[in-house]
């Protein structure tokens, strides 16, 4: 369905385009530009149509910035194709117009598209320029991401004319600021740059590393020049190492690589170096092959370095084959290029001859585009039918999409659903469960503590039953023994009122609760307890108070119980609406995962109160590391006027 969509809104398009012969507005000059630019590396011939298209649009419109946005485009497309002088003279007359519209960035980005022409051309003294004039540019607007960029093309200069220390520190430079901007999209180039440099150093673990830090990058934004690149560096490292068979098959994935995307400079590169590994290899047969490729590629491009050496490494393998003629022809080659590339007449000479060339693939091409013509125009009619044909079936198609869409949400709707239940259905277990643990340690302990006490205290009162105790003094003794028993039940059943619902709680607040828990703890003489308050309010909503104070507790219940811990510190503090408690403790630390997915309920019961109140709890401990500390937020507590009690 989207290959017909695609089709219907081409053919929708190619008709508007026929049929209208005004001007566009601007955007539709946008539209045309960002087909352009989304096409120039995968679909060459299809961008350099939109952007030829939205030139002569905006000067119809007279809008001289997407004209100049047009040019640039062209520029990229020569660019691509190696057709260097072209590019140059393009990138040119888009800074001209940049420069009128006084739109500083696109000025820096024109001086730095024209020094990357330059570099790969090899006139490494006009690319040094004008990325300096890029850079006073990028300097003043403050666009460090473009800074970046003329780092990383200064350190090129410096690394191509053989001064790699010098372009060290800049390529470093470079990734620093790509990692400290998280820019993902220029991490792989950063990092291959940088590989590179070290390769030529000779730091091979350092090559290496970057490469491989490298790849992943490059092919999750799909750079495949650069990704080619690396592959070809890192051949080249290994064929210093001696790894010949690593350094094969590392030179077929970059020749792989710029074949399948039509990178006609990586090629030539490429080639070179596999010619070398072969004459190595003592395969002339293939070096003569790869070399011979390399040097048409570096002819067609208008490299400077390239022939020289594919020539001189050419002429050798011709002589080593005994095509002694062959080789003396490629010697008269390479001395002529030698002598700076060719004088002034033979580069007229290839100058005219490549004009010649490219007007008659023009003029073939403009005979295909008008046999083209024709042949749609016979098809129109047809296409017409179809057109309706396709519209009506895509409606039909997305009617249907959107019915299994809506058809998918309810399933997914009804699926939480269950999920939710089934999750409050733990929840509320948990709760029963726990629940009964509590009734049967009240009812341990009422029968453990109140069960001793009141048989103590049934002693006693026989005691004075004994006809034989009359002396006052044993009645005195008997009465001190029984008011010490009662005493003791009562502190007794303070302790269990406390963990039902401490009654500080209810009438005065969390604050006095919490403090009332620490005391509690020192009192056992095992573990100290600090509690510290911050409080705006005293009291809160009584869901916020108990379920806070619930959740403290049963957290320091297992503090107390399992971390073997000698501190521990409770603080509640609040910030405009929200609540926060924290419990610190220096016991043993643990993996918070194993309390997560823990069998007990100590979680589920925390979990389920966290959720009453809107809340959320965060567990900071570590395995094998001491202490361990706990957060609860509460946001948005309301503000409630509880009167303090006076009982």
């Amino acid at each position: 369905m989207g290959v017909v969509y695609k089709y219907v809104i081409y053919v929708a398009f190619l008709i508007c385009f026929t049929l209208s012969g005004v001007a566009q507005d601007s955007l539709a000059v946008a539209n045309v530009l960002e087909k352009s630019k989304a096409t120039y590396f995968t679909k060459r011939d299809s961008s350099l149509f939109y952007a030829k298209q939205a030139v002569d649009w905006a000067s119809v419109n007279n809008d001289k910035w997407q004209q100049a946005w047009g040019l640039k485009m062209i520029g990229v497309y020569y660019q691509l194709g190696l057709s260097y002088d072209s590019a140059f003279q393009y990138f040119s007359s888009s800074l001209e117009l940049f420069e009128e519209e006084e739109d500083k960035l696109e000025v820096g980005k024109s001086y730095l598209s024209m020094a990357q022409v330059r570099l790969e051309q090899g006139v490494f003294d006009e690319a040094l320029t004008y990325n300096l004039q890029a850079e006073s540019f990028f300097k003043e607007i403050g666009h460090q991401a473009f800074l970046n960029r003329v780092l990383d093309a200064i350190a090129q200069v410096h690394s191509m004319t053989g001064n790699h220390e010098m372009a060290l520190p800049y390529f470093q430079r470079a990734l620093y600021l790509t990692k400290l901007r998280n820019d993902t999209a220029n991490l792989g180039v950063a990092n291959s740059n940088l590989a590179t440099v070290f390769t030529y150093l000779e730091m091979a673990d350092s090559a290496e590393h970057y490469f491989e830090e490298s790849w992943q990058w490059l092919a999750l934004t799909q750079n495949y020049r650069t990704l080619g690149a690396s592959y070809n560096t890192l051949g080249n490292l290994k064929k210093s190492e001696g790894d010949l068979q690593a350094a094969e098959t590392h030179y077929t994935d970059a020749q792989r690589i710029f074949e399948e995307h039509n990178i006609a400079i990586g090629l030539m590169e490429v080639y070179l170096n596999q010619g070398v590994l072969m004459d190595t290899l003592g395969r002339n047969a293939d070096a003569i092959e790869k070399y011979e490729a390399s040097l048409a590629l570096a002819k067609e491009s208008g490299n400077r370095q390239l022939p020289v050496l594919a020539s001189q490494r050419l002429k050798l393998a011709y002589a080593k084959a005994g095509d002694f003629r062959k080789a003396f022809e490629l010697s008269l080659i390479n001395d002529t290029l030698k002598a700076d590339y060719m004088d002034v007449e033979k580069q007229k000479t290839i100058a005219t001859l490549q004009t010649q060339f490219e007007t008659k693939e023009k003029e073939q091409q403009i005979a295909l585009q008008e046999l083209q013509i024709q042949e749609q125009a016979v098809k129109l009619s047809r296409n017409r039918i179809l057109i309706w044909a396709f519209i009506i079936g895509f409606v039909m198609a997305v009617v249907i999409v959107l019915l299994l869409v809506n058809r998918n949400k309810k399933e997914k709707a009804l699926l939480e659903q269950q999920t939710q239940l089934k999750l409050r259905e733990a929840e509320i277990n948990a709760v029963i469960s726990s629940q009964e643990k509590e009734r049967k340690r009240f009812a341990r302990d009422l029968h453990d503590g109140f069960g001793q006490l009141i048989s103590v205290l049934k002693l006693n009162i026989d005691r004075l039953r004994d006809t034989d105790i009359k002396a006052n003094a044993i009645r005195h003794e008997v009465f001190e023994s029984g008011e010490e028993v009662i005493g003791e039940m009562y502190a007794e059943l303070r302790n269990i009122c406390f963990d039902l619902m401490p009654q500080t709680l209810v009438k005065h607040g969390l604050e006095p609760a919490l403090k009332e828990f620490g005391a509690r703890i020192n009192t056992t003489n095992k573990v100290q307890c600090e509690v510290m308050v911050f409080l705006e309010q005293k009291r809160f909503s009584e869901l916020a108070e108990i379920s806070l104070f619930r959740i403290t507790q049963e957290w320091i219940n297992n503090v107390l119980k399992y971390s073997d811990a000698q501190n521990i510190t409770i603080q509640l503090t609040q910030e405009d609406q929200e609540l926060t408690v924290t419990v610190e403790d220096d016991g043993a630390g643990f993996d918070p995962q194993v309390f997560y997915n823990g069998k007990g309920n100590g979680w589920k019961n925390i979990q389920t109160r966290v959720k009453q109140i809107m809340g959320e709890f965060y567990i900071d401990s570590r395995m094998g590391m001491a202490g361990t500390m706990v957060t609860i937020n509460v946001p948005q507590v309301a503000k409630v006027q509880i009167p303090i009690s006076t009982d």
